[in-house]
């Protein structure tokens, strides 16, 4: 890899940009692994658990057999799933039309 990097700046991939292309990057850009920190892992049974139990509500909400369900599994996503599982976020989706 030491062979591709342009000595004169530690640049990999500057044959790939030009401005001729209507590339041009910005050098002063935070990289990737600057703008953020990632968060502390939680535990990988938990996601698990949280995520079965957010898409089985999620279609229960949708394709349950009565308007009870339906609305007990909505009530469920929006107010419950959210205070009981801080890790979690709910957001309402808007029809983009």
């Amino acid at each position: 890899m030491q062979p591709n990097i342009d000595q004169t700046d530690g640049e990999v991939f500057t044959d790939l940009f030009s401005d001729e292309d209507g590339i041009a990057p910005d050098a002063d850009a935070p990289q990737r692994w600057q703008q953020f920190s990632p968060s502390e892992a939680m535990h990988s049974g938990r996601q698990h658990m949280i995520t079965q139990i957010e898409l089985l509500s999620f279609f229960k909400s949708v394709l349950a057999a009565t308007e009870r369900r339906r609305l007990d599994a909505k009530k469920l996503l929006q107010t419950h799933f959210v205070r009981e599982f801080v890790e979690a976020q709910f957001r309402l989706a808007t029809a983009p039309f």
